[in-house]
């Protein structure tokens, strides 16, 4: 029984109430109360279904049944995503995706850089989830902003590709400069915003946490609608 129930009045001194696991009656006359006997039978029937069979000693290949944020380049001809915890690039028309990670640390969050060169994407290969930039040209990888205290998720690149906003384990969006890695602060903590998103003339920045958030970054003014 639950004590949330509301009480039933059964007559204009009497009602019956829930608490403590159990229903009593109580009498507002003779002020007693009793609890009252209840017990049922209920059956549950098992189902009867076929256990599904890990084989961890298989060495054949396995078709990959799940893919993960999947992100389309800024030319339309290829799409980067994680499965199996790598991360992957096909080629549209092409049967096989090339992996161009090899390591065994977390991954999320692939985004392009707006000249196709470049792949934002995070993982925690330093201890803590930090915002990585690998260049697909040259293979050479650098961290956006190292660091060993604050987490950084859901990257996105401006339109002129010389800023990244990304959002700490607090929920704060911060803008961090390609070039240099320096970040400061574009808005305050947040209960699980969503990704950010820039305008086409990269002057204003958005997300949502429930509420649309829209940021000046030229003006510094916000809005919330």
């Amino acid at each position: 029984m639950y004590s949330h129930f509301p009480a039933a009045w059964t007559s204009p001194t009497e009602l019956i109430y829930t608490a403590n696991g159990t229903s009593s009656e109580a009498d507002f006359v003779t002020r007693t109360e009793h609890e009252i006997p209840f017990t049922a039978d209920i059956e549950f029937p098992s189902p009867n279904y076929t256990h599904k069979h890990f084989d961890f000693d298989e060495a054949q290949p396995h078709v990959v049944k799940g893919i993960f944020a999947p992100c389309l380049s800024p030319n339309g001809r290829s799409i980067a995503f994680v499965a199996l915890n790598q991360l992957y690039i096909l080629e549209i028309g092409d049967a096989t995706p090339k992996q161009i990670t090899h390591d065994t640390f977390y991954k999320q969050g692939p985004v392009w850089s707006p000249d196709g060169r470049q792949l934002a994407y995070v993982s925690d290969k330093d201890g803590i989830e930090n915002v990585y930039l690998l260049d697909l040209v040259t293979g050479k990888e650098r961290a956006l902003f190292p660091s060993n205290s604050e987490a950084q998720i859901f990257p996105a690149w401006s339109p002129d590709g010389k800023w990244i906003a990304f959002q700490n384990q607090t929920g704060a969006t911060r803008l961090a400069s390609v070039e240099s890695g320096n970040v400061s602060p574009l808005l305050q903590r947040r209960f699980f915003p969503g990704r950010p998103s820039f305008s086409s003339d990269g002057k204003n920045c958005s997300h949502c946490d429930g509420k649309a958030i829209l940021t000046s970054l030229s003006r510094g003014y916000k809005f919330q609608f």
